[in-house]
């Protein structure tokens, strides 16, 4: 029926004689998500696709966001409201990235603040559910801790983690704009030296290119569309086991690659493929 409300505390607001008209997977709403907006009777007799109604009424409880949407060939915008629930919402999972090395201590203590700001309820035992703001930081950190050996976990972090209850997060306040979940990407760089017959020649075989690059993305079980390698004659004294010599000769190669892999994940991640090469 008539004005509705979402169903998250959040009132259709839609004037005196005015209805609530709801569509599913358009008007500014993804697949899985429901779009409302307010509009007159008459203005239902236009909109064939919309029924009369609120989002909460098809099950879409949790408010998304709202904006403004202009539909096509429609003279002016429409204010709508996009609905979603509990599968469909999201929690903003952060891909931010802190540098191991000395470049990314801002950032750090940055997050240490924010645990300090946000965590407090939760590490009290006041609170029984992380707030986003808290889960945010403690998740970056978590994620540093897991790739780098630079930094040993701060006090806060430990106290957060002690709760077992910052892995997963209340929602992200309303308005906040999730991400797609596309994982950052993050670069392993290594090398190693081999000797070749003619190493000369050796550095401008494409196909033994091609053969050390296969070997590399064998051995960090990654695509090896993910890797690149390059040849020089220029000696750097690596020391590596990382693949036996190919040739046996009297020239030496040095190689480097570079492997890109998600921060994070299993198999094929940055950290997988550290630990394997």
């Amino acid at each position: 029926g008539g004005g509705g409300s979402s169903g998250d505390g959040r009132k259709a607001d839609c004037k005196p004689g005015e209805v609530t008209a709801y569509i599913l997977g358009s008007y500014g709403a993804k697949a899985g998500q429901c779009s409302e907006t307010c509009t007159t009777t008459q203005g239902l007799g236009w909109m064939p696709q919309h029924k009369n109604g609120s989002c909460a009424d098809a099950g879409f409880k949790e408010m998304m966001e709202a904006k403004s949407f202009k539909p096509q060939g429609s003279p002016q915008p429409l204010q709508v409201r996009i609905m979603g629930n509990a599968s469909s919402s999201c929690h903003c999972h952060s891909f931010e990235q802190i540098n191991c090395d000395a470049s990314g201590d801002a950032l750090y203590n940055e997050h240490v603040e924010e645990l300090r700001k946000y965590c407090g309820d939760i590490i009290s035992g006041s609170s029984n559910v992380c707030p986003y703001k808290c889960f945010q930081p403690f998740e970056v950190m978590h994620l540093n801790y897991i790739e780098c050996s630079t930094r040993p976990k701060h006090t806060l972090f430990k106290q957060v983690e002690a709760t077992n209850k910052c892995h997963k997060a209340a929602r992200a306040p309303f308005g906040t704009k999730c991400q797609e979940t596309k994982q950052a990407a993050t670069t392993v760089i290594g090398g190693f030296t081999m000797s070749v017959t003619n190493a000369s020649g050796f550095i401008n075989d494409a196909q033994a290119n091609y053969g050390v690059k296969m070997a590399v993305a064998k051995l960090a079980a990654v695509n090896q569309t993910a890797v690149t390698v390059k040849f020089s004659l220029v000696a750097r004294r690596l020391e590596s086991v990382l693949l036996p010599r190919l040739l046996s000769a009297t020239g030496t190669v040095d190689v480097s690659y570079t492997i890109n892999a998600p921060a994070i994940g299993g198999a094929g991640s940055a950290i997988d493929v550290r630990n394997r090469l």
